[in-house]
Formats: C-alpha cells, structure tokens, sequence
C-alpha cells in the first residue's frame, strides 16, 4: 500500500536553562472537550474520524481508512485562550507539548497554527511534522507508543493587544495540497499550552556560510535579542568545541581568515549581551574550506581516489553534484550494469562513470575540476580518455567555469565493452591566461546501459600534431578491409600498423603502411577467418608525427561464405523449389536432399551439385518429410561449410470419392496438430486439436465423453484470444465419381463463447457457416451438417475447416466423421429443439435440410423407463413445430425427428434431443431472510408457478430443533412473512413448501439458515452471565475497546468470574492482537492480574494449532481481592480478524468480612505444615484454595469439623479459600500465605 520510513522525530528546541519559570499559563486542553472545535472538509466515518476531541480525549484521523480519492482537511481548534497576562507577565515565549503517534508518509502536513486575530489568519508555529514516531502503526493509531513533542517556541513580545486577547491555536492536518490524497495517520493526547519569561541573552539562531574561497570565509547568523556583539569559535570538523571563542566582540556577518584551503570546517556563535551575559554557544555549521588553483600542466588518473558504489560527492579538489544520476569513482575491476561501460580487460585503474540505472531520460551530473592556473602554458588544452558503449547512451559536455561548453558528444561512440578508449582534445586557448574549472557534465538517455566513462584529464599544451581518433573498420571480407579514423587536426598524410593477431603477430609502433592519403584505406591480402588490430598515426610533415591511436580489433570473414534463409515453395506431390540467400557473391551450390519418411540421414554428400538459386527438385515421394542442405561454391576459394536443415513435407496425392475419416488412426496430444494423414492444421495459441473420446477439454465447453464415439478434432480456445483464426485442411479428394457430391460431419458447439465454423472449398470459397452455441450442454448430441458440393462435381478440392474465436476456456468447436460421398437422397434435419415447456406439453421444433414437409416423431419418457425404438409414436407430422401434449408433469423425455420425402424414402433419425417438463406445483426457490432482529425476520422466497398460499416450517437449531416436514405456520398469504417470537442470538433455519390448491404442494424448499442478533446484557451478579459483544454464538468486532466493570450486589460480597470458553487472537505466545486486561478492582487504574505468557493482556487463540497464547481463562476463576468487591475486564481489538470472544459465569459471595461466628468455621495458616486449616462448628464437606487466577492449588474434603490443604510450593501471597459446609452453606475467605 504505501511505504513507511521510521526517522527520529523531534529536535528539542529550548536552551538548557530559561531566565525565568513563572509560568503564568500552563495549561491543558483537558480533553473531551466540547468548547474545542473540529473544522475542515473531511470523511466523518469512524474508521476515518478514530477519536473526537471534543467528545474523547484523544484526537485522531486515519486517512487510509478515509479512502483513495478522500479529499481530506481536518483541524482540532481550541477556544480563545487569552495571552495578556502572560504578555504582562514577560513570558513571551510560548511552547505547546503533549503525546503524540504519527506515521508520515511525505505528502501530507501535520502542523500547529495560530490565530492572528488582526491578519485573521491561520500561521504555522515552527516546521510540520515530517518524521514517524517509532513503531507508529497502520491504524487505531492511538494503540500506538507516544513520543513526547514540544513545538518551536512562539514569540509573542511583539503582539497587538487583539493578537493576545483573541488567541487561539490548532492542530491541522491536510492529506495532500490541492487535491486527495492517501496517506496513514495521528492520534494526540490532550496537549498543554505553556508560558515562560525569554532568557535574558537569547540565543542566535539560522547560521550561515558565504564567500566561500581557500582560506577566508563570510559567516552570518540571525539575531534572536538586541545584541550587538558575538562571540564565534571555529573548529576542524570532528574536533569537539572547547566553549572558548577562537574570536571574540565580532560582528555580523564575520570574515574568517586563516583557513586551510579544502578543509572542513563547524563553527560556533554566542551573542555578547553585556552586563545580561552571554547566550548558550549554538552550531555547529559545516562547510568547506575552496581549494587554492592547481599549477598547470596537471594531470589526474584517478588512482588515489576511494573508489565506491555510490555517488561521488568530494574528494582531492573535484566534485560531484549527485542525485539519482550521478557520477562514481570506480576501480578497473568495475564490471558496471550490462551492455554498457568498458570492460575490466581494456582499463588501466580507477576511472570515473555516470551510474545511469537509477536515472532516466534527461537527468544531468557534474564532476568538476579543481581550479586550475593556466598562466604556466602557451597553448593551453584539456586532454582525455572517453568510453561511451551503452544502448541508452546520452551526452557528455565539457564546460570551462561550469557555463561555456567548449566540447561535445552524444550517443553510442565504442561498439563493444572491450572497444579501446578514445581520446578527446580540447582547445583551451580562449582561456590562456585564466585560472579555470572544468565541468564533465553527463545527460542520460535512459537507464543502465547509458554508462559516460573518462579518465586521465589532463591540462597541458596543445598537441603540435593531434592524434585521430574513432577508428573504425567496414566493408570486410575474407581478404580485405576499409580501415577509418577521424581526423582531429589538420594531417593529410597517416601512417598504419595492421596486425594480425591470428597469425601470432603483436604491435611494435612501426607501420606497415606509410604515407597514406586516403581515409578510409583499404586494407588487401589479408586472411579469411583472421582476428585483427590496426594503429594509426597522423603525418603533421615538419610537426612530426603524432602519438599511436589504436587498437580497433576486426575479424576478416570465411573465404567462402555460408548461404541463410533457407526455403521450401511450390511444393507438390513429387517437386518442391527449394531456395536461399547466398552469403557472398557465389553463383553455384550443391545440395544434399534426405527423405526422412524413407529413413534417410543427412551424409554430407550433394545429391545434386553446381545448382541455381532456386533449385527444382524433383523426383520425391507424396506425403514425405524431407529436409535438405545447401553449401556455396566459391570455385577456387573452395566450398562453404553445409547449412540446414531445412524441413518440408510434400503434397498428398488426392483421395478418391466416396471418402470418410472418422480420425480413429490419428495421434491424440495435448498440443496443436501439425499434419497427419495428409490432414494439416495451422497451428497458433488457438488451435485444432486431436483429442480421444475420453477427453474432457476445457470445463464448461466441448462434447462429454459420453456422448463421443472415439476421436475427434476440437478447437482449444484456452490461449488464444477474440478473433482469432486456425484451420483444419483436409486432403485433396477426387469428387468425379461421385454425381451429386456432398460433404457431411458431426459437429459440438457449446460454451459461452463459442465462435464461429466455415467451411471453405480450396480454401476460398465458403460454402457453410454457423455461429455461436448450438448445443445446450456437453452432453447434448452432435448435430450432423450436410453440405452441398454439386458446384464442384467432376473436381479435386480440399476442405478447410476454419473456426474464428469469440473468447476463451468456453470457445471449443468440436467436428467428427468428415465425409465426401453423394448428396443424401433424403437429408436428415437437425438442430431438434423443445420450446414453450408446460407441466403436459411441449412445442418440439427441428431444421429441415432437404425439402421434405412431412416427418416422423419418436417421443420417450426417459423417467417412465423408456427408450428409442426407431418406431415413430407420430407420423406425417405437417408442423414444424410439433406441439407434443398428454406428457406427464416434471418428466424427463427425449425425442427423434426423421424426414419423410415420400414413396417411401426416409431419412436417418436425427436426435435425440432432452428435455423436462415443469411441476404442476413447482417447489420455491432463493429463500431470504432479512431484517432480522432479536425476536423477528421477514423470511422470504420466489414463486415458481402460480401459488398464493405456503406453508412454512420454522426450526430452532439453538434450541435443539430439527427439521420434521410439518409446517409451522400454514396458509401463509404475504411474501415475505413476518416471523415473530424468535429468540436473541439463536440459529435458526426455515423451509418453505408451495400450496397449489386442488393441484397439491410443492415439495420443501430449503433449509435457509439465519441468526438473531446478540443483544448485550451487561454483566452482573444478578443475571449470572458475562459475555463478549459476539455473544453465545457470534464474534467479537474489529477495533473494539470496551469496558466492563462487575461489582456485587451488596457490600462486603466479591465478584468471582469462572470463564467456561475463552478465544482470542494472539500474537505468539507472549503477545496479543486481541485480549482481555483484568482490573482488580472498580476501574481501569486498578492493579493488574496478569497472565503467565507475559505482559497485561490475555489472550488464547484455540484458531492455532496447537492453541498458545499469554494465558488461557477457560476453567479459570477469578476472584476480587480488592474492599470494593469488584473486577473491571477491559477488552480491545485489532483492526482485523475476529474470534469467539468468551462464556462466563458471574457470581457474588462474600470474603472474610463476616464474622467466624455467621460463617461457622475459623481459619488460619499453620506455617509449621505449610497448609490452610479450617476448624468448623459441624462437618466440612470440601475446602478448595485458588490463586488470584483462579488456579486450584490445593483441594481436599474432610467430612470432618476440622480440615487442613496442604499448600505444597505455592508462593508467599494473596490466595482464597472456598469453605462449604454440611449444612450447604459456602463462605469465600482471603488469607495471605
């Protein structure tokens, strides 16, 4: 949600000591309290609103809780408290201090403001808060652990005489400036407004440094009295102040002189007030010391500075600016991000590089020069090494004094890691004379691969013969090379070393090519397959030569390179074009085809050579998978190594009319079909695949296993998306034999986002289409599809099943038993439906596809154990649809249709299609219950015919009660009803039961199960019973702090608490997130019974496995020791997760404040046996000793009038004893061990 940063909170602002402590005001808010005021826009839920100060004594707001999008403002405002008499009093400084919690999230505000009742504004006193407290939590934030805070102090010596009197002060809080914002929250206790006289020498305070250079400094600070001089100390940064000024009487601001150039500094200031003494010392104030110019020349590589992983700030006179952007000091082992910097292998030791990966697109970094004198050089220039390798590459500018940019280079300048530094020469003539800085500023393009490296600056004179640089090497063969560089000069004459390293060779600084007046040159004889460097030197004629630039690393080519992109075209039964690009300039290749169908294997050797591109090959086998190879023949610079495979399948001979797959010899997978039997698919993330009967596909989609006659093809729409396509081709088919020819399959579309099926001939032309679900299950039949092909008679063609994807999971299009034969004589409808379903009747529909107007019907009661014969139970049938009538109420029936196309012919039967007729009397349904209270509810339901009357059972689960079928209440007439005399926090369930009239009931719909509501009784001696706000059988809430105090009905008597269940959330076993605390008393201030885990809270979690907690209260009693007689139990909770809370049973006795002559027995401890011995008028019948907790630590039953429990290794303290004698009566005594 949001990122929490725990900070130390507050700086303490007051001096040691004031002049005085009168305290003319000192006082608190004293929350509740209602004269204080809440103010602002803000959401007034509790979650949000967590406490109200004019109503609790806290005030807090959780703004997490108020929501994303919550535009929330609110202020705490306290009425007017008049500062006159504080003012009359000299105490003009004033401080607001208390406790608060607070968890920061950096864009909102928490401030206190006062009130200018002349400006009539609001001011802020001191700085927000911008710190968490420690440990601040993410709600209920007064569960928190306070901090103390006090405010900046407030000045009030210059206030109108209506400042003073219409004071007030606030704490204000705004999510977010300007708009909504998102952040966590406060809580404050009541706080304590306070005033006190000024110190008589207050102190200086918002110290300041200016005029920085090597060894003076201007240092200033604000006067918070009438002084008029100060006293400064000024000390090395680490060396602790000694209180004795360095400089005393100054003025302000003071120069600082004597410094030591690049040196830290802290100072001290103090005013001098005279005879009123002088203030506290306050500082220290760091700052920098510049340092003096560098003498040129002047180089520096870096090699001494502290190398890290992380922004360089100052070090040896250079600087860095920082940011998120920034440069770093790194050692030649520095590896940097990927894909950019230079590599360990090309560096010579420390460098600088701007650490990119935390920046983007337009950030900006400096490394700055020391100040440098240039007045020792006659030509001055800046030399330096640069490697710019990186994908986000940006751009490096040179500035002199930080704003003239004398250099410049942008984007990717090296082509690798490994490519060698270059060299920048820069004119610094224009400055000859000055003294100078140098800034590398770098702008990023990007993140992590955007590294700027330098090193070795240098600032000397300007090369007589300036080195090129940015050599490269294009155009290379097997045998020559265009080697190039830039020119940064004025040479028209080079010198070059070509190396080759292949061949051993290693650079020696004399050229093997001179005097060269072409750039780039071109570089001849070299070998194919060879690594190699090249050096180039500029010829300046009578300024000599210029120093070596290099290496710039090639590799020459193969001499006979390799052909790619191998092809397959045209592909046919016997012939396929085979194809490539050729990888230089050949014109010849040999080939090596292998049939892989037949067993083949790849030799090595061409089966044919000396070919063109492309190549014909022919001579194959239909319906085989080859692959081929191909080289290149360079003629004398011999053959390239083979390339391939590459794979191909030829066409399949076409299948001779009639023609019927039914897919049983197919491979089933779970993938997307390739091609077999000469059937291919398209493949895709949607796809066609071949699945056996037992598939159950995707859930909601597809044919039931039960309903398919072994394999099939189905589309998997699981991965692919809204219209997609695939295909399933068939063979090519030879329709000549065939006079009226036709396709036909069985197809299965159901799903809800079922798509659609064409059917294309060659391809191309559609000739059937059907869109979305046409079944209504999965184990709803096949249809069967019958499609003319007559416009195709006497022709070879293929069939491509094309399905378009209207989703996922719920798209599959299934189809089986593809077949090309003759045109039935008497097509078979299809698409059978059932329509407009009474409890008797049902309107039975089908598609006809032929031109049949008269069918047969064979209707089956599938629930009166029938089954298809084939013998019509109709004939004739005129009307589509067919109204079917005499059927039975809440019947299963399937049904078949045939055509009937006359002189006897007759199509297959189509079917069957299922369906149910409806009840006379249809059972209700969605039963409810609504508002519920603690002994009504409106129990409701749906009427599912025509009923105006039910009847309703009513059952008491709580109580013990179980459905019977005997209603509780009959002739019920209203919807809901009205049910009366439940009983509090008891769960119930109820059934309902249609009465139809003269067609009978319904059968019972139901059970609905609901609770009343828990109503709290308050806990006493008086009802017995003292349980969480859940009750017997609900959970406690969230954020609940509820106190229960229990006292005895009559005085001298003592509550006893016996816990028969108790769950509440823990946190471990020695923590809890909910629990209860234990007062020994009649108030939460109270002493504590505290549980054995640790802490004041109990809390037993039987959620967890094994239960654990602090301490667990079932089977404990819990006795008051305290004279009041009572025990106050507080309970809180977290802001999530609820437990069953706790039973228990209340009950009042009295202690030992009757008299042994009303009680009948006295008692007393024998420390001599370690026991507690009762001595009775008559018989004891039991005497049982407990702890505080209600732990039994002895207990013993005597039937005698004298009794002794041995107390064993219980420790000195309170216990009781609970003595009950023959004559039943129970007396409860104290006694101290």
């Amino acid at each position: 949600m949001k990122k929490t940063t725990f900070k130390i909170l507050f700086v303490m602002f007051f001096a040691a000591t004031f002049a005085g402590l009168a305290q003319t005001l000192n006082q608190n808010a004293m929350w509740p309290n209602p004269a204080w005021s809440l103010t602002g826009t803000y959401n007034t839920d509790p979650a949000a609103l967590e406490a109200d100060p004019t109503v609790s004594s806290n005030f807090a707001f959780d703004d997490d809780d108020a929501g994303n999008g919550s535009d929330d403002d609110i202020a705490a405002e306290s009425p007017i408290i008049d500062l006159t008499a504080a003012y009359t009093a000299g105490e003009t400084w004033i401080t607001i201090s208390g406790n608060f919690v607070y968890n920061y999230n950096n864009d909102d505000i928490l401030q206190f403001e006062y009130w200018d009742a002349d400006a009539m504004t609001w001011n802020i006193i001191g700085t927000p808060f911008n710190a968490d407290t420690a440990g601040a939590p993410l709600n209920n934030f007064c569960s928190g652990t306070t901090e103390m805070y006090t405010t900046d102090i407030l000045n009030i010596a210059g206030f109108t005489v209506t400042q003073l009197a219409g004071f007030r002060y606030r704490i204000y809080f705004d999510d977010l400036v300007g708009g909504p914002g998102y952040e966590w929250g406060f809580c404050f206790d009541s706080p304590t407004i306070t005033s006190v006289t000024p110190p008589s020498c207050p102190d200086p305070s918002a110290l300041a440094v200016a005029n920085i250079t090597d060894s003076t400094a201007d240092l200033s600070w604000l006067e918070s009295g009438s002084a008029t001089a100060w006293d400064v100390e000024i000390v090395t940064t680490g060396t602790p102040p000694t209180g004795t000024p360095t400089a005393t009487g100054v003025t302000n601001p003071y120069t600082a002189t004597g410094l030591m150039q690049d040196t830290e500094y802290d100072f001290y200031v103090r005013a001098n007030c005279g005879v009123d003494g002088t203030s506290a010392f306050i500082g220290p104030f760091t700052f920098r010391t510049a340092c003096t110019p560098i003498a040129a020349p002047y180089t520096e590589n870096f090699e001494t500075f502290t190398t890290s992983a992380s922004a360089f700030v100052s070090e040896n006179c250079w600087t860095g600016t920082g940011g998120s952007y920034f440069w770093e000091s790194a050692p030649g082992t520095d590896t940097g991000s990927g894909g950019t910097g230079p590599s360990p292998t090309i560096t010579t030791g420390n460098y600088f590089y701007t650490e990119a990966s935390a920046g983007s697109a337009g950030n900006t970094t400096d490394l700055i020069s020391p100040l440098v004198d240039l007045s020792g050089l006659t030509a001055p220039s800046l030399t330096f090494n640069y490697h710019m390798f990186g994908g986000n590459m940006g751009t490096l500018d040179v500035l002199v004094n930080g704003t003239t940019n004398v250099w410049s280079l942008s984007g990717e300048q090296q082509t690798s890691e490994t490519a060698p530094w270059e060299l920048a020469v820069v004119d610094l003539s224009a400055f000859t004379g000055q003294t100078i800085s140098v800034t590398f500023r770098g702008t990023s393009a990007g993140t992590f691969e955007g590294d700027i490296s330098i090193d070795n600056v240098s600032f000397d004179e300007l090369p007589s013969c300036t080195a090129p640089n940015a050599l490269t090497a294009t155009n290379i063969d097997g045998f020559s090379a265009d080697l190039g560089w830039t020119e940064n000069g004025t040479a028209t004459t080079w010198n070059i070393e070509l190396v080759d390293i292949t061949g051993g060779g290693t650079a020696t600084g004399t050229p093997t090519a001179t005097g060269i007046t072409t750039n780039p040159y071109s570089a001849t004889g070299l070998e194919p397959s060879n690594n190699y460097e090249f050096y180039v030197q500029a010829d300046c004629g009578v300024d000599g030569t210029s120093t070596w630039v290099g290496p710039f690393a090639f590799s020459t080519t193969v001499a006979c390179p390799e052909p790619t992109a191998l092809t397959a075209s045209n592909i046919l039964t016997t012939s396929a074009d085979l194809g490539w690009t050729a990888g230089g300039s050949e014109t010849l290749w040999d080939v090596e085809i292998v049939d892989i169908t037949g067993g083949g294997t790849a030799t090595g050797t061409p089966t044919a050579t000396g070919v063109a591109n492309p190549y014909t090959a022919t001579g194959l086998t239909d319906d085989n998978a080859y692959e081929f190879y191909v080289r290149a023949d360079c003629g004398a610079n011999g053959t390239s190594a083979w390339v391939g495979p590459f794979a191909f399948r030829t066409a399949c001979t076409a299948t001779l009319a009639p023609y019927t797959e039914d897919f049983e010899t197919f491979t089933t997978g779970g993938s997307a079909f390739g091609t077999e039997n000469c059937w291919t698919g398209t493949g895709g993330v949607y796809y066609w695949e071949s699945a056996p009967g037992t598939d159950v596909g995707s859930g909601g989609t597809g044919p039931d296993p039960t309903i398919t006659t072994g394999n099939y093809f189905y589309t998997e729409a699981s991965a692919g998306s809204a219209g997609n396509t695939t295909d399933l081709i068939s063979p090519l088919v030879d329709l000549t034999a065939l006079t009226a020819p036709a396709l036909t399959f069985n197809y299965h579309m159901f799903g809800g986002q079922i798509g659609t099926l064409d059917v294309l001939v060659n391809g191309t032309t559609n000739v059937w289409s059907l869109s979305g679900e046409q079944q209504t299950s999965a184990t709803t039949p096949w249809e069967l599809a019958v499609v003319d092909l007559s416009a195709f008679a006497g022709q070879t063609i293929s069939v491509t099943f094309r399905a378009t994807s209207a989703g996922t999971f719920e798209g599959d299009i299934s189809i089986d038993n593809v077949s090309f034969t003759e045109f039935p004589a008497c097509a078979a409808p299809n698409a059978l439906s059932a329509t407009n379903l009474t409890d008797t009747t049902a309107d039975l529909g089908w598609t006809e596809n032929g031109t049949a107007t008269v069918w047969d019907i064979e209707i089956v009661d599938i629930t009166g154990g029938g089954m298809a014969t084939g013998t019509p139970t109709v004939t004739g049938v005129a009307t589509n649809p067919y109204n079917a009538t005499g059927l039975i109420q809440n019947n299963d029936y399937c049904f078949y249709v045939r055509s009937d196309c006359g002189g006897g012919t007759f199509s297959a039967w189509a079917g069957p299609f299922c369906f149910t007729t409806l009840e006379t009397c249809p059972a209700p349904s969605a039963l409810t219950a609504t508002n519920i209270m603690e002994t009504t509810a409106d129990l409701g339901w749906t009427e599912n015919g025509a009923a105006t009357t039910w009847n309703i059972e009513l059952v008491d689960v709580t109580a013990g009660g179980s459905a019977t079928g005997t209603p509780t209440v009959s002739g019920v007439m209203t919807n809901p009803y009205n049910a009366t005399g439940l009983v509090g926090d008891n769960n119930y369930q109820f059934y309902v039961q249609a009465d139809c009239g003269v067609d009978g009931v319904s059968a019972w719909a139901g059970p609905f199960s609901f609770n009343t509501p828990y109503v709290a009784v308050p806990p006493d001696c008086t009802n017995g019973i003292f349980l969480d706000s859940g009750g017997a059988s609900g959970n406690y809430s969230d954020n609940e702090n509820i106190t229960y105090t229990i006292c005895p009905d009559m005085a001298g008597d003592a509550v006893t608490v016996e816990f028969t269940f108790f769950s509440t959330e823990n946190n471990g076993a020695t923590a809890c997130y909910d629990g209860l605390t234990i007062h020994d008393g009649p108030d939460n201030t109270a002493s504590t019974i505290d549980p054995a885990g640790g802490g004041t809270i109990w809390c037993f979690d039987r959620n967890d496995m094994p239960a654990i907690g602090t301490g667990d209260l079932q089977g404990m009693m819990i006795t008051s020791s305290d004279p009041s007689g009572c025990l106050t139990f507080v309970f809180t909770s977290d802001g999530s997760v609820q437990r069953p809370g706790w039973e228990a049973n209340v009950t009042c006795g009295p202690l030992s404040v009757e008299s042994a002559e009303v009680r009948g027995f006295i008692h007393y401890v024998n420390t001599n046996t370690n026991s507690f011995v009762v001595n009775a008028q008559s018989n004891i019948e039991s005497i049982v000793v407990y702890n505080l907790v209600g732990q039994t630590i002895a207990k013993v039953s005597p039937n005698a009038d004298e009794g002794e429990a041995y107390l064993g290794s219980a420790k000195n303290g309170v216990y009781f004893a609970r003595v009950t004698l023959e004559n039943g009566r129970t007396s409860v005594v104290k006694f101290v061990k």
